[in-house]
C-alpha cells in the first residue's frame, strides 16, 4: 500500500458497496416474487423468477450506473488542450504515486466543486465544474485533485455511486433519494473525508492548499446537485456526517 494512505487502524475503510447491491437484489425479487405468484406461479417457480429478477437488477445496476451519474450530471469529457493544466496535473500525481489514472469529465456549474464517481478503479471519473478552473489557484486545484484520487484509491467512490443509482432511481418508488447521502456516509465511515484529505497532503506535501480550497469551496454557493448526487462532492452540502469545518481544523494542524 503506498504510503501517503492514512492509516487504516484509525481510518479503516469502510466502503461497503456490496451491501448496497442488496437493495435492488431484494427490491427485484419482492416484485418479481409477487408478480409470479399473482399469475399463478408455484411458490418454488415464484422464488426462482424472483432470485432471477434480483440478480438482473444488480447486474443492471452495475453496468449503467457511471453512465447514470454522468448523465444527471450533464457532464462532458475534458479537453485535453483546453484543460491541459488539469490533464497534466493528474498524470503527474498518479504517475509518481503508481496510481491509475481516471477518466476526466467537465460540468458547466459556476461554483467550484469536484467529484468522483464509477464502479472500476481503472474507469473511475474525477468530475470538475467550470468554477473549479476560475476560482481555485493552481496549488489549490492539484490540492482537490489529489483528494478525488485518494478517494478513488481508498475505494469509497464506488458506494458512493451505487447509492446515488440505487436510492436516486431503482427505489424511487419507495421514496428513498433522500437516504442515498447518508446512507453511503454510513457505509464508507464517519471520517472517510478526513481520510482522504490527510492522504491528498502526503501527496502533495502542501495542507494550506487543501485547506484554502475547502475554505473556497465551503464559502461558495454549492452547484444544484440533486440530492442523491450530493455526497459525491469533496464538499457536500446536504450530508453533514463530515463537517467540513472538522476536517480543516485538522488539516491546520498536521
Amino acid at each position: 500500500m503506498p504510503s501517503f494512505v492514512a492509516d487504516d487502524m484509525d481510518f479503516p475503510r469502510k466502503s461497503r458497496w456490496s451491501i448496497v447491491l442488496a437493495w435492488p437484489l431484494l427490491f427485484g425479487l419482492i416484485i418479481a416474487f409477487a408478480i409470479s405468484l399473482a399469475f399463478g406461479a408455484t411458490l418454488a417457480l415464484a422464488v426462482a423468477v424472483g432470485l432471477l429478477a434480483g440478480v438482473l437488477l444488480v447486474l443492471g445496476v452495475m453496468l449503467v450506473t457511471t453512465k447514470l451519474v454522468e448523465g444527471q450530471l450533464g457532464a462532458a469529457p475534458a479537453d485535453p488542450e483546453e484543460h491541459a493544466l488539469l490533464f497534466n496535473t493528474v498524470e503527474a500525481l498518479c504517475l509518481t504515486n503508481g496510481l491509475s489514472t481516471p477518466k476526466l469529465v467537465v460540468i458547466d456549474e459556476l461554483s467550484p466543486t469536484v467529484l468522483t464517481y464509477g464502479i472500476r478503479v481503472s474507469y473511475a471519473r474525477i468530475c470538475v465544474s467550470a468554477g473549479f478552473f476560475t476560482q481555485l489557484k493552481a496549488v489549490e486545484q492539484e490540492a482537490v485533485i489529489a483528494h478525488a484520487l485518494c478517494r478513488i484509491h481508498r475505494g469509497d467512490f464506488r458506494s458512493d455511486s451505487l447509492c446515488a443509482v440505487v436510492f436516486g432511481f431503482v427505489l424511487t418508488p419507495l421514496g428513498m433519494r433522500k437516504l442515498a447521502g447518508n446512507y453511503a456516509c454510513a457505509l464508507r465511515g464517519s471520517d472517510a473525508l478526513l481520510a482522504s484529505d490527510l492522504a491528498a497532503v502526503r501527496l502533495t506535501r502542501y495542507p494550506p492548499a487543501l485547506v484554502s480550497s475547502l475554505e473556497n469551496i465551503e464559502h461558495q454557493n454549492g452547484p444544484a446537485l440533486p440530492n442523491y448526487l450530493d455526497h459525491l462532492q469533496i464538499v457536500p452540502r446536504q450530508t453533514q456526517n463530515e463537517p467540513v469545518r472538522g476536517r480543516i481544523g485538522v488539516l491546520v494542524e498536521v
